[in-house]
């Protein structure tokens, strides 16, 4: 009761509000507690970090109890853009990479904007631009998949020839530039033949 008459005077404590909320959850009460951390995750949405660092470990608790109790792809999210705000990139990625695993095949916006804030903590993941460029030609966005897939394709280019490319006629490496050469003929024939060309020429010889 006391928790109950704070918040209806001052609904945006936060510390207090989540403290309620644990005291729910141990009284067996979830969805009530449910209730007051979804409240807490609506109350800095777009706002983060917080501008009292304090609470910090609050949100990413609430975010950690929110993902245990309902699963929802949006808390996954949110925990990662806490970590980002405070440049925890490593722990942002985990929460990120966990959300885009649990994203619905049929939601490919959600994956894509997950895909994205990857990419911002960490430019060039390979993996996650192959996923995004694929995301894309999925949803008909054959523009933003090229260039993509033309990103990727130059710097597997880079790294083969790097590599030593006289010595690496096969493998995990030319696979890749195969593949994503073969992509973006089917999505830019024109614009790309020549370059997958030069790169066949170049394993041959």
């Amino acid at each position: 009761k006391v928790y109950e008459r704070i918040l209806s005077i001052q609904p945006s404590l936060a510390r207090e509000r989540f403290e309620f909320a644990q005291l729910l959850l141990e009284h067996k009460q979830p969805d009530a507690a449910t209730e007051h951390l979804e409240f807490i995750a609506r109350q800095f949405a777009g706002q983060l970090p917080p501008a009292d660092p304090e609470l910090v470990p609050v949100l990413e608790q609430t975010y950690q109890h929110l993902i245990e109790l309902t699963g929802e792809l949006k808390h996954h999210s949110g925990l990662g853009d806490l970590y980002r705000a405070i440049n925890d990139y490593p722990s942002a990625g985990c929460a990120y990479y966990e959300a885009l695993e649990q994203c619905p095949e049929d939601q490919p916006e959600q994956a894509i904007e997950i895909c994205r804030r990857i990419l911002q903590i960490a430019p060039g993941e390979s993996a996650i631009e192959r996923r995004l460029a694929d995301l894309y030609r999925q949803q008909g966005r054959n523009r933003e998949a090229a260039d993509l897939l033309r990103s990727l394709w130059n710097r597997y280019w880079q790294n083969w020839k790097a590599a030593g490319s006289e010595a690496i006629s096969e493998g995990a490496m030319v696979e890749r530039i195969e593949q994503s050469a073969q992509l973006l003929l089917e999505l830019q024939p024109e614009d790309d033949a020549r370059s997958l060309s030069c790169f066949r020429r170049s394993a041959e010889s």
